[in-house]
């Protein structure tokens, strides 16, 4: 028994229309503020990356990393590659980094499951600096992402601008 009537589906759906432009319009106006410091800070990635392959120890050399911190790292990492770097396991082991490294608590494991133990000694068992290439390198790619992002969207708008919706 559908008890919707087809005004209240089409008043809804132009209703949907007018929020997708304007969400449409606002990540266009983020994206266009934000391209040259996008790429301001991809090449600042571009240049610390090219410095650590040139010489590796230069962080390290700088000021050791505590095996604690170097731990937490590591499954922190790990847990972003597994879990995904926006769910809770995720922000429970960076909140395990924080511990370390601002409170100056020794590393405690987060409750891990043993893939992630496996991936974190695999993957990021070496650390001799924070910045490590696999880091440098995601966030060049998070970057080209977003400037990917700003072209589909600007597409989008452009697509959109002829409909009769003014939100």
């Amino acid at each position: 028994d559908d008890t919707s009537s087809p005004l209240s589906d089409t008043s809804s759906s132009q209703f949907h229309k007018g929020e997708y432009k304007v969400l449409v319009r606002n990540i266009a106006l983020l994206t266009d503020l934000m391209s040259e410091d996008l790429e301001t800070l991809k090449d600042l990635v571009v240049r610390l990356d090219a410095l650590e392959a040139y010489d590796p120890h230069v962080a390290h050399d700088m000021s050791p990393i505590s095996n604690d911190l170097a731990q937490a790292l590591a499954e922190a990492k790990a847990t972003d590659d597994v879990c995904g770097p926006n769910s809770e396991e995720s922000n429970r082991a960076w909140d395990a980094v924080d511990n370390v490294e601002y409170n100056g608590k020794a590393y405690t494991s987060p409750q891990v499951s043993y893939r992630m133990k496996e991936k974190a000694q695999k993957a990021h068992h070496q650390y001799s600096t924070v910045l490590d290439p696999p880091s440098l390198e995601a966030a060049i790619e998070a970057v080209g992402k977003i400037e990917h992002l700003a072209r589909l969207v600007n597409i989008e708008t452009s697509r959109i601008a002829g409909s009769n919706l003014s939100p």
